[in-house]
């Protein structure tokens, strides 16, 4: 007799004969339950931070049953590094009809080394800065090509380091540098304001790079640390301001000479001592002053 195989639920009945005579027919339900599984990670060596897990597949409902090799019942394994030591480990799955099914796996879990060159960061140019990869021992490739534990670099941008162990586990970091520029100015404009405020004079810095702070003297004995300051000289005269700006990474200064004219307004003071002729020397009853510029008007002489 030839047994019957069975692809789903279904019902059947046995039946029993005496004598010829038939029994009564008892009706038996066959339940077909398909278990698979099988565990993710296949047989071989693998590299790992912590742990490796091991899961499986498929993944079944709590009404299933999970037994791991350390009688552990959770969908998954946690397996600790072993230093290169081959385990074996299995699992069993029991549905809620006894339907049991296995599957093993021999792995060897060996440790990755931890790599930190440090985090994302912005120095100054041309400041050297050293990246060490640590693990003394290790293997080390880095993205310049340096084979060392550590290298200096005196330029921004990314750098990648490889580091390898004995095992042959490789764990890679990586940082951004970014380089900034001591702060500067292309000099500063000034500009007189006198329909709104008599010797009043605006300033302003051209071209400001990488500033965290501004220093104004105006040459009178006031400063200011604002960007863009308002200053109300009180006096006529020569005025050496300067604006100083300053960074982490270092400052830069610039002066001007200006000429405040409470009538003409303000101007950039060049005079100087071959700019102006005067003749004849000595003189008695005529005295002739001469401008040396095209931009030097004479408004007024005083002799003493």
């Amino acid at each position: 007799v030839t047994s019957p195989v069975y692809t789903a639920n279904t019902t059947v009945y046995v039946e029993g004969r005496r004598n010829g005579c038939a029994t009564t027919r008892i009706p038996v339900q066959i339940i077909v339950d398909n278990v698979s599984l099988s565990i993710d990670v296949a047989d071989g060596t693998y590299c790992v931070d912590d742990v490796l897990s091991l899961t499986t597949s498929p993944s079944y409902p709590a009404t299933y049953i999970y037994q791991w090799n350390d009688n552990s019942t959770a969908a998954a394994l946690d397996v600790a590094p072993t230093n290169g030591v081959q385990n074996q480990f299995w699992v069993k799955v029991t549905s809620p009809n006894g339907c049991v099914k296995r599957d093993t796996v021999q792995v060897t879990v060996n440790p990755k080394l931890q790599v930190n060159i440090g985090n994302d960061t912005i120095v100054c140019s041309n400041t050297p800065l050293t990246l060490d990869a640590g693990n003394p021992g290790a293997t080390y490739l880095w993205s310049t090509g340096a084979q060392t534990q550590s290298i200096t670099t005196l330029t921004g941008g990314t750098y990648t380091v490889a580091v390898t162990n004995d095992y042959d586990c490789t764990t890679t970091d990586e940082i951004v540098i970014g380089a900034r520029q001591e702060a500067s100015t292309d000099g500063f404009n000034f500009i007189p304001k006198f329909e709104i405020q008599q010797g009043r004079v605006d300033f302003a810095p051209i071209n400001a790079q990488a500033v965290d702070s501004f220093y104004w003297d105006f040459g009178d004995g006031n400063t200011s640390q604002l960007q863009e300051p308002s200053h109300v000289f009180a006096a006529e005269g020569d005025y050496m301001v300067s604006l100083k700006v300053k960074n982490d990474c270092g400052f830069m200064d610039t002066a001007l000479m200006i000429n405040v004219d409470m009538a003409l307004g303000v101007r950039e003071s060049k005079i100087g001592k071959n700019d102006l002729k005067v003749f004849p020397v000595p003189a008695t009853n005529k005295l002739t002053v001469l401008s040396e510029t095209g931009d030097l008007k004479i408004r007024n002489i005083t002799i003493c």
